[in-house]
């Protein structure tokens, strides 16, 4: 199988890359900078052969860079028919896996399906042994060479596969691990005999506590029958005090309903106080209106009501009698007066007209004592003159102030009359919701919230005494259901108890209840405890679950032994197997890498080969080496690369025995090689090419201009 032409449309970093018409030659030099794309063009052609992996465009981890579906196409020329034209594969990835595959003039759809001829290698091992990286030759410094010997010559390159000595290996540490004859280590079987042991152990001790468990099973079931005969007797006597107390609850009512007649009395008396109060019966008043009445503010309403009326009084009363007008008493000028001083005036006058002719003269003795008479009397006149006169006038001033105060104690009447009007006007305001008789707001007085209280607290006495009155026949009646109930429900435990409900003894037990129910907590309390310590020493170990547990044991120590001969059996035929294999394969396989290697190292190795039996090391031969050379440590690391190397090609040539020949990727293998072993190597690569198509792939230019000498064809990338 030969790539005569590639043409990647988009592939990861590449894009519109073509290889042209000539077909590409045995060897091809793909020439590049790092990450200008090497590796993408490998999983391009290794996605034409075996198609996309994963099948998802979003997941394909070479979605082009620059967008679009990955997208390509090549030639093949195929070894088997080579008369034949090329065949053309076009792949190409949308939502689905797309190909096409163009043999003459036939297309096939192909799809996801590897191209026809590759079947007899896989896409996992081609990957791995058909494409050479540097980085596996440098991982032979830091792995054993029996493990790169198990992967490459026992396994035949797959390296997926774990060796047959290592699974041998592993087969029989298992088998020690479970059973061996000597007494070192700890294997399985042995372990499991010490369990054994200590289930014999815990056996003994169980068959005791199986004893003490029966023991406490018989306590506990004589407890029970205690227990029993208890509850019985106690169910006689709760059937028999429900009884009793249904009698008393029933009693209690009766006596309940006859004292009605407290409540009959305070009807009488509430009907009596509300006829002097009302003038409706008292079941018509509203008892809101009665409650919300301010007794406080209607008490002060009152009092006012009761001052304005009083003050009215006096004041009438002062009116009438003028008692209370405040003028001092005067008395009245009396006429007699008067005339008195009238008439001594006069008469002192004319006595002094009579005498006065003689003024001057010496008169006699009694015309002077008369003149002096006449002018008294003329004095006492004029004094009792002036007198009367005084008192005229004070009685004028006290009549016109006594009829100014009657005119002001008359409008004070008036006003407190119509003071007493709004007082009364407001005691029947605050009270004018109730049906209150107008006698008693005529003249309200401290009688009417006395009344109004007493309504009040014969109505709320009433209405206490008929709510307590029901309250009790409530309780009564819930205390006679629940009686009912205790009655019915100690008749169902008697019948569940089997026992007659004639059965209930002569009530001399009435008394044993707390008894009972003490005795009935013991019993339970103490069948409680032995539940415990039964389910306690049940939890434990029992003789019948011991016994299946000696049994898994034993029956773990057969199947151990069995496993462990099964374990040594299966390693003897694996390494017998892999002998076979070696035997079949490796005789060829190491005539073909000895050849290759013969001709990479000029002839210092000619051979390699197995050692003696149970020996499967390897060893070289040939001129450098006087005596076999064991493949390892003792070896050069370029000694071990060119091992490595025509081992590889040698693998690849029996895999591809009798089939396509697939083509072989090299990715710088050969960079740290000497001039000289790399100019040998190319020429072992001239040899291989002539069998399968190379591909080698350098960022070196010199190594690629060296085999271009060699007519190699350069497929330059990145913009070489």
């Amino acid at each position: 199988m030969r790539f005569e032409s590639i043409e990647v449309i988009r592939y990861g970093c590449l894009a519109d890359l073509s290889t042209g018409d000539a077909p590409l030659p045995n060897i091809v030099v793909v020439l590049g900078p790092n990450e200008s794309g090497k590796s993408t063009l490998f999983d391009f052609m290794s996605t034409i052969l075996y198609g996309f992996r994963p099948a998802t465009r979003s997941r394909h981890p070479f979605t082009p860079w620059a967008g679009g579906d990955p997208e390509g196409r090549a030639a093949i020329r195929m070894d088997q028919g080579s008369d034949e034209s090329p065949i053309e594969v076009h792949r190409r990835l949308r939502s689905q896996a797309w190909g096409r595959l163009h043999a003459a003039e036939r297309v096939d759809d192909i799809r996801n399906r590897p191209v026809p001829g590759v079947g007899h290698v896989t896409r996992v091992v081609f990957r791995q042994v058909y494409a050479l990286t540097l980085a596996e030759l440098a991982g032979l410094e830091r792995e054993s060479w029996d493990l790169v010997q198990d992967r490459l010559v026992g396994a035949m390159a797959a390296p997926d596969l774990v060796s047959a000595r290592t699974v041998a290996a592993d087969l029989e540490g298992e088998a020690k691990r479970l059973w061996r004859p000597d007494r070192r280590g700890r294997p399985r079987v042995r372990a499991l005999a010490e369990e054994l042991s200590q289930l014999n152990e815990r056996k003994r001790d169980a068959l005791y506590n199986d004893r003490v468990v029966r023991d406490k099973v018989a306590e506990r079931a004589d407890a029970e029958r205690r227990l029993q005969a208890l509850r019985e007797e106690r169910a006689r006597v709760e059937v028999r005090e429900a009884a009793d107390r249904i009698a008393r609850l029933e009693r209690r009512r009766r006596e309940t309903d006859a004292a009605g007649t407290e409540g009959e009395r305070l009807d009488v008396r509430v009907a009596e106080h509300a006829g002097e109060l009302f003038g409706v019966s008292p079941d018509e008043v509203d008892r809101e209106a009665l409650a919300a009445v301010p007794m406080e503010e209607l008490r002060g309403r009152v009092r006012r009501f009761k001052r304005a009326r009083e003050e009215r009084r006096v004041a009438e009363e002062s009116l009438r009698s003028g008692g209370e007008i405040g003028l001092p008493v005067t008395l009245k000028p009396g006429r007699g007066r008067l005339v008195s001083g009238i008439l001594l005036l006069l008469l002192g006058i004319a006595i002094a007209a009579v005498t006065m002719p003689q003024v001057g003269v010496d008169l006699p003795l009694s015309n002077a004592v008369a003149l002096r008479v006449g002018a008294v009397a003329a004095i006492g006149g004029f004094i009792l003159m002036i007198l009367w006169w005084d008192a005229d006038r004070r009685a004028r001033l006290y009549r016109r102030a006594s009829s100014d105060a009657k005119s002001q104690l008359s409008g004070k009447a008036m006003l407190l009359t119509d003071a007493e009007a709004a007082a009364r006007a407001d005691v029947t305001r605050l009270v004018s919701a109730l049906p209150i008789r107008d006698s008693l707001l005529t003249a309200p007085d401290v009688d009417l919230p006395a009344a109004i209280e007493r309504m009040r607290e014969l109505l709320d006495n009433r209405e206490r005494h008929a709510a307590a009155a029901r309250r009790d026949l409530e309780h009564i009646d819930d205390d006679l259901g629940a009686a009912h109930r205790e009655h019915e429900a100690a008749v169902a435990r008697l019948r569940a108890l089997d026992v007659p409900e004639d059965d209930l003894g002569d009530g001399k037990a009435a008394g044993r209840r707390d008894t009972l129910v003490d005795q009935i907590e013991e019993l339970g309390g103490a069948i409680a405890r032995l539940d415990t310590e039964i389910v306690h020493l049940q939890e434990g170990d029992t003789p019948d679950r011991i016994e299946g547990s000696v049994e898994a044991v034993k029956q773990q120590i057969r199947d151990a032994k069995e496993g462990r001969d099964r374990s040594f059996v299966l390693a003897r035929v694996v390494r017998e197997a892999d002998r076979r294999f070696r035997d079949d394969h490796q005789p060829d396989l190491l005539r073909r890498a000895g050849d290759h290697l013969r001709h990479i190292t000029a002839g210092r190795y000619e051979h390699i080969e197995m050692g003696e039996t149970g020996d499967e090391s390897l060893y070289l031969s040939g001129p450098a080496a006087s005596a076999p050379r064991k493949v390892g440590e003792a070896l050069s690391q370029g000694t071990r690369e060119q091992v490595y190397l025509a081992l590889r090609l040698a693998i690849i040539d029996h895999l591809d025995a009798g089939e396509e020949r697939l083509p072989l990727f090299m990715d710088e293998t050969l960079v740290n090689w000497d001039a000289w072993r790399r100019d040998r190597a190319f020429g072992l690569l001239e040899r291989v090419a002539e069998q399968r198509q190379v591909f080698v792939f350098t960022c070196h230019p010199a190594m690629a201009a060296e085999l271009e000498d060699r007519d190699a064809r350069i497929i330059a990338l990145g913009g070489l």
